[in-house]
């Protein structure tokens, strides 16, 4: 009989341990249950984070900085003429203000500016400047390097003057090094103000002194706000085009950079019309010089 109650004891004994286990472990999965979404929410609030962080980079750097306000009007910039009349005719025959920016001392400089100015479209300069990896890359002749006296700056920038008739603005070829040189970017402001010129920051790099440099020497200046057509995919491209029309309630004026692409050339002309239907203005870039 004693034996027969202690199995019994022993038996609830057991029973008590592994029930007691049993709401342990549901209790768990009920908490790591409930801590699940909890934490999914975190790592997704780290995600966003850390997006708006490379976002708040690429503003930085230029790549796609949108100012607050409401969309009116938009400057195209077309930079690299000089290459190709024929991505030169496309471009008049699309009939609308766009600016045209031409390398000095291409096959068809001097042609281009003919041409475009006889369009009545905006000439600028399309400088040549010093990149960080140059020589790997190099902007082409007449390029203008740091190491360069300020002399040598000022007649390497004449002769593109020159070259390039018709100017009433430049902006900067490549240049993540140069555009990053204060005093250098002085000796050639004080040369475009002298000539009446201005100068619009193609923002090749997040480092540009351009604004700096321009306050000091007096120069009518402005900075683009987007590159179009950073990938040759026409699709894309005109994903970008469009992305400007959900943006006109953010931004009062934008300043864009494309270049001759037969890409770009198709995907302006789909967008222009929609431009038009927005109540889009596209003007030349002078138009917001100052903004």
């Amino acid at each position: 009989m004693k034996k027969k109650k202690r199995s019994f004891r022993y038996r609830r004994i057991l029973t008590g341990f592994f029930f007691a286990l049993l709401i342990i472990f549901i209790g768990f999965l009920i908490y790591n249950g409930l801590q699940r979404p909890t934490n999914e929410k975190e790592r997704g609030s780290e995600g966003d984070h850390r997006a708006s962080q490379e976002r708040s980079e690429e503003r930085t750097s230029g790549k796609t900085g949108i100012p607050a306000g409401s969309v009116r009007k938009i400057a195209i910039i077309v930079d690299d003429i000089g290459y190709d009349l024929t991505a030169v005719r496309e471009l008049l025959n699309l009939d609308i203000p766009l600016t045209f920016s031409i390398l000095p001392f291409c096959p068809y400089t001097a042609e281009s500016a003919r041409r475009i100015h006889r369009a009545g479209r905006e000439i600028l300069i399309h400088i040549p400047m010093e990149p960080i990896d140059y020589p790997e890359k190099n902007p082409g002749r007449g390029v203008l390097l740091v190491r360069m006296s300020d002399e040598a700056i000022r007649q390497s920038l004449e002769e593109m003057l020159a070259a390039v008739p018709h100017a009433s603005g430049a902006n900067n070829h490549m240049g993540s090094r140069f555009m990053g040189q204060r005093d250098k970017l002085a000796v050639v402001f004080r040369t475009l103000k002298e000539k009446g010129l201005f100068f619009v920051d193609s923002l090749t790099t997040g480092s540009s002194e351009g604004r700096s440099a321009a306050g000091d020497v007096g120069l009518p200046f402005v900075s683009r706000d987007l590159f179009i057509d950073n990938s040759r995919d026409p699709g894309r491209n005109n994903g970008e085009l469009l992305r400007l029309l959900e943006e006109r309630g953010r931004a009062r004026q934008l300043i864009v950079i494309g270049h001759p692409y037969p890409e770009t050339i198709a995907a302006l002309k789909e967008s222009v019309r929609r431009f038009r239907s927005a109540g889009i203005k596209i003007v030349p870039v002078s138009q917001l010089i100052g903004r």
